[in-house]
């Protein structure tokens, strides 16, 4: 599998470059300049603890995507399914059973 051989928007089609190509210098500019801005918590949402581990997901082989114009596919790899924790300067990446 070559990533360069798929490297298409699932949404709408576009390489990278032309996704760049359509954002105006500004703001091509300003997003590889800029961190990413702090937002307010949606509507509803409460602050809680960074959580010390969460389930994953694991990813289901099928043949086919079920019916409707809301899925997207996930490729299944083979290889490690990992979490990731960042809270503030600390990063913790786990894999899917809990090992460091």
């Amino acid at each position: 599998w070559d990533t360069e051989d798929h490297a298409r928007s699932i949404l709408t089609g576009r390489t990278q470059e032309e996704i760049a190509k359509d954002l105006p210098a500004k703001k091509r500019a300003a997003a590889s300049k800029k961190p990413a801005a702090k937002t307010d918590l949606p509507p509803g949402a409460r602050k809680a603890p960074m959580p010390e581990t969460i389930s994953a997901m694991a990813a289901t082989l099928v043949t086919q995507l079920p019916a409707g114009p809301k899925w997207k596919v996930e490729i299944k790899w083979d290889g490690v399914r990992a979490l990731c924790f960042v809270d503030k300067s600390e990063l913790r990446i786990l894999s899917r059973t809990g090992n460091r």
